[in-house]
C-alpha cells in the first residue's frame, strides 16, 4: 500500500456491552454486572434494579487515523475502550482494554472527543460505562 493511500477506520459500540445488566447501589448510583456480584458477596447489594435503562448513543465522532509515526510499522486492528459517559454525553473517562498498544493512545484520544446522548434511567439522563470498538486499517 502507497503512502497516499487514505487510512480507514471503523467504529461500533458495542451493543452486547449497552445491555450490561445494572443494579442499584446502597448511594442510588447504577453499577455493572460485574459490580454487582461483588456487592452480592460483599452483602452490600440493597435491591435489584427494575429501572428502565436506555444506553448512551453517539451523537458527533471523529475517526481516528493511525498516527503517522507508525504508518511504517506495518500496525492496524482493533481497539476496545471502556467509555464512561457522563449524564451530560461528554466522555468522562477512557481506558483500552485490548488492542494493539500502538494503536490504544490514537483510540482514547479521538474517543475522548465524542459527543453522546447520555443513557437514560427511568428517563432521566446517567452516567454509564459503554464498550466502543474502533477497528484500525491501513
Amino acid at each position: 500500500m502507497t503512502a497516499d493511500a487514505p487510512q480507514r477506520s471503523n467504529v461500533v459500540q458495542d451493543p452486547a456491552a449497552s445491555a450490561i445488566p445494572k443494579v442499584k447501589t446502597s448511594n442510588g448510583a447504577l453499577s455493572s454486572h460485574e459490580g454487582a456480584l461483588a456487592q452480592a458477596k460483599s452483602g452490600k447489594l440493597n435491591e435489584l434494579s427494575t429501572e428502565e435503562i436506555i444506553p448512551a448513543k453517539i451523537l458527533s465522532q471523529s475517526l481516528p487515523s493511525i498516527p503517522p509515526w507508525a504508518k511504517g510499522l506495518d500496525v492496524d486492528g482493533i481497539v476496545q475502550l471502556d467509555a464512561l459517559i457522563d449524564e451530560n454525553g461528554n466522555v468522562a473517562e477512557v481506558k483500552p482494554m485490548s488492542g494493539p498498544r500502538l494503536l490504544q493512545r490514537a483510540a482514547e484520544r479521538a474517543v475522548a472527543l465524542w459527543i453522546f446522548q447520555p443513557a437514560l434511567s427511568d428517563g432521566k439522563p446517567t452516567a454509564t460505562h459503554i464498550v466502543l470498538t474502533v477497528q484500525f486499517q491501513r
